[in-house]
């Protein structure tokens, strides 16, 4: 029943497609998927395919992806991709449990992926279980090509190392002569792969690859998920050590017979090491480098064994994989005296002349020589090398590096010193000349590698005055001049801007003196005709209205007069003129300070008053102008009339004091009258001048009035007034 459910859908599936107007295209073998192009791939075909599983993707329980085949080819099933696209609709993938063996038959679509084309699954069904396909033997341009991907092989080669790479998944490096690759299988499969090092194999698996993000090959693997999948064709010795020592400089030099991917056993004394990682051993003129996973701590001047792979990653041979046995001690050879530049010479002179450079090439060498110390530079990122120093050996540019933690004395280096520096020479080659066909390759570089810091002393240190503090003074210099030239540009700017506003002050407050001073002469000429002229007239007009009430009414009757009536508003209007022309003339200072000044005022505004005026000057007033003392005498008998004439106060407080700085004077003028509403008060436009008059006067000054009231709560009036060097000038004008 499930079976014909399945054909159904798939069969619905088909004609939903020939519906949608598209190509009724059904792929039933996986040679034909794995034909598609890229284009042809993402067109989506419709499959319907039968195979064995051969590969189980997932190892924690559930298949995310696997590899499956049939009698045409392999190819990959990526759940994980149909299950977040919404287009699997089976059993989710962290309940479908598959095994090797299993056979299944899938309808979905082929899609195109990142390498080569896989399957999305719409339907999936377990028949239940078959053989593996058999495995082709590995041909090795199709394998390391790819051409391979998801197929069965069997490869023969030898184990050259491991790795393990999870808790239950192993990395086998093989080499299968030629052609080096990784094994990726399970615990379960290998349990000792320690004993497989060295070892001859025979390893059938699904062939995998790496790709990079433009689906090109970037390396090839065998997966490997059954015990019976891996033969031990030739056991390893039982000792690593068995073989018979080669010289290190016969590794690989030209031979009618070549050694093949086993272990090669060599001999020398350790000249320098890094524990656990790599050292470096010498035997006669020749040094080797060896890569090795063993924790054993080796000192220079062991005398050791080493069987371990040969490799040419440096495009030098070199050791990797090794074990490594002591076997004594020795001297460490002394350091040769030679310079970069003559290790570089003397290589290429070797190339050039088809011959091997004598006495060697010094690669891995102990060298010593001098250079001058050009830059030091400490790593960020908490890393080996621990120090980058850079040399300049009679015109050749050399980096040392150094590999210990123990780095005490480097940072102390100072660019300059002349030093004497001895270490490991490590030559450079240009790999890619391989590729233009250059088949003698002479180094491009040398790199030193330093033992500590021990291995750089200071022969003389650098001169005071070098080209880098000479270049350092021009640019201090160059930026102070720039500091200068810009400094003495904004102090002309602020020097002008200082100037125009001094003179526009000065400009104004000599407008205001000769404004003050034409001011007082009309206002004294004002009150002289007033009292002259309307006030006389007015007291003769009082006196003939007298008269007449006199004259033609009896003492009874002259109080309900309108004579009487008449001449008491005469009267009123003659006292009333006596205070204008009063307020109008100004008091001189005749010789008199400010504050003696003020004291005068006062006492006239208060006589014949009931109306308490006290004054409270500072003794240490500045000494005034005519013309700051005059316009201040203005506005504090403003103040005051105002007090008397609308407020009604029975006190008058008037105080006098110096600024903080001496450099303001501040005069304050408070009663205990009536107030008023200061935002209702009356304005110039009802004919009323006085608070708008002080105000403006005080600001001709170049001051400030600030007015505080309110209602039955007295007024205080506060002036200050800036005081300038220029204003007895100006009194003098």
């Amino acid at each position: 029943m499930n079976r014909f459910c399945y054909l159904t859908g798939f069969a619905c599936l088909l004609l939903a497609r020939m519906a949608g107007g598209e190509e009724s295209v059904v792929l039933t073998k996986i040679s034909e998927v794995r034909e598609l192009s890229r284009e042809e791939a993402k067109k989506n075909y419709a499959v319907h395919l039968r195979g064995v599983v051969t590969w189980p993707g997932g190892t924690d329980g559930g298949n995310n992806w696997f590899i499956f085949q049939d009698d045409s080819g392999g190819i990959t099933i990526n759940m994980d991709f149909a299950r977040r696209e919404k287009f699997w609709s089976g059993h989710g993938t962290n309940s479908l449990i598959l095994k090797v063996g299993d056979e299944v038959e899938i309808d979905g679509v082929a899609r195109a992926a990142g390498f080569a084309p896989n399957i999305l699954p719409k339907r999936l069904e377990v028949l239940g279980t078959k053989p593996l396909p058999p495995a082709r033997l590995m041909v090795p341009s199709r394998f390391f090509a790819g051409s391979d991907a998801c197929e069965r092989i069997e490869v023969r080669g030898v184990v050259q190392g491991y790795e393990v790479s999870g808790p239950d998944v192993l990395t086998l490096q093989m080499d299968a002569n030629p052609g080096c690759f990784t094994v990726e299988t399970f615990r379960t499969v290998v349990k000792n792969p320690k004993h497989l090092v060295d070892a001859e194999v025979r390893i059938r698996g699904v062939a995998g690859t790496y790709f990079n993000s433009r689906g090109e090959v970037a390396g090839v693997r065998l997966l490997v998920s059954q015990p019976d999948d891996l033969v031990v064709e030739k056991p390893a010795n039982s000792s690593p050590f068995a073989a018979v020592p080669l010289a290190i400089n016969q590794l690989l030099p030209f031979r009618p017979e070549p050694l093949g991917p086993h272990r090669q056993l060599v001999e020398g004394t350790v000249i320098y090491a890094q524990s656990g990682q790599i050292f470096y051993i010498q035997d006669g003129d020749t040094s080797v480098r060896v890569e090795t996973l063993s924790p054993e701590t080796l000192v220079p001047g062991a005398h050791v064994q080493v069987a371990g792979f040969v490799d040419m990653q440096r495009h030098l041979a070199g050791v990797i994989g090794a074990v490594v046995r002591k076997v004594g001690a020795a001297s460490v050879p002394g350091p040769a005296s030679i310079t970069p530049g003559e290790i570089l010479a003397l290589n290429t002179k070797a190339m050039l002349s088809g011959r091997s450079p004598e006495p060697s090439d010094f690669d891995g060498r102990l060298i010593t020589f001098r250079g001058r110390l050009l830059n030091v530079q400490p790593t960020l990122d908490k890393k080996p090398p621990w120090y980058r120093v850079t040399l300049d050996a009679d015109g050749t540019i050399v980096e040392a590096l150094t590999y210990k933690a123990d780095t005490t004395g480097f940072y102390e280096l100072k660019p300059g010193s002349e030093l004497q520096v001895t270490g490991i020479a490590l030559l450079e080659y240009d790999v890619s000349l391989q590729k233009e066909r250059v088949f003698q390759n002479a180094p491009i570089g040398l790199q030193i590698l330093l033992r500590g810091a021990q291995d750089v002393v200071v022969l003389h240190s650098p001169p005071w005055w070098t080209p880098q503090r000479f270049v350092e003074a021009i640019i201090v210099g160059c930026v102070m001049l720039t500091g200068v030239m810009l400094w003495t540009w904004q102090l002309h700017r602020q020097l002008a801007r200082k100037t125009k506003l001094l003179a526009t002050e000065m400009h104004a407050r000599r407008d205001a003196s000769i404004e003050f001073k034409a001011t007082l002469r009309e206002r004294n000429r004002l009150a002289v005709n007033l009292h002259d002229t309307l006030l006389q007239t007015m007291s003769g007009l009082c006196y003939q209205l007298e008269a007449c009430e006199v004259e033609s009414l009896p003492q009874a009757e002259r109080k309900a007069n309108h004579l009487e009536t008449a001449r008491r508003m005469v009267l009123h209007a003659q006292e009333s003129l006596r205070g204008t022309v009063w307020a109008l003339r100004v008091l001189p200072l005749h010789e008199r300070t400010f504050a003696e000044a003020i004291r005068v005022l006062a006492n006239q505004l208060s006589e014949g008053r009931r109306v308490k005026i006290t004054v409270t000057a500072d003794d240490e007033l500045p000494a005034l102008s005519e013309f700051v003392a005059g316009n201040l005498l203005l506005v504090a008998q403003e103040a005051m009339h105002n007090a008397l004439k609308h407020a009604h106060p029975t006190h008058i407080e008037t105080i006098v004091t110096p600024s903080s700085d001496k450099k303001h004077i501040i005069l304050e003028i408070k009663d205990n009258g009536t107030g008023f509403n200061l935002q209702s008060s009356p304005s110039e436009n009802s004919g009323h001048f006085g608070l708008v008059g002080m105000r403006e006067r005080v600001e001709r000054l170049g001051g400030t009035l600030k007015i505080e009231t309110q209602r039955d709560n007295g007024t205080r009036v506060i002036a200050e007034v800036s005081l300038r060097p220029f204003d007895e000038e100006l009194a003098r004008l």
